[in-house]
């Protein structure tokens, strides 16, 4: 699970707070209203299976390596890439 907040990190953990559900393999599975919002998605069809790094500008591995160095407190992650990319 991944829970963020694009500009108030106070709100993570808070019904107002991104939450995305993300396989082993970094694929988002689930996310809820607030995650699609701040990512600029209408729809969970529309970011379902895509990449995290599609999503924020650090890899899952990333993430996961800052969190354990930091005693897993909530890392910054500087910018999300807030448009869905054109598929084919």
């Amino acid at each position: 699970m991944i829970h963020f907040h694009n500009s108030r990190p106070e709100f993570v953990g808070t019904l107002h707070g991104g939450k995305l559900a993300v396989a082993d393999d970094s694929t988002v599975l689930a996310a809820n209203r607030s995650a699609l919002f701040q990512l600029g998605f209408r729809s969970l069809n529309e970011l379902r299976g895509r990449r995290i790094e599609e999503a924020f500008n650090a890899s899952l591995e990333d993430m996961i390596a800052r969190s354990i160095r930091g005693s897993f407190h909530p890392i910054t992650v500087y910018s999300a890439n807030a448009r869905p990319t054109a598929s084919s």
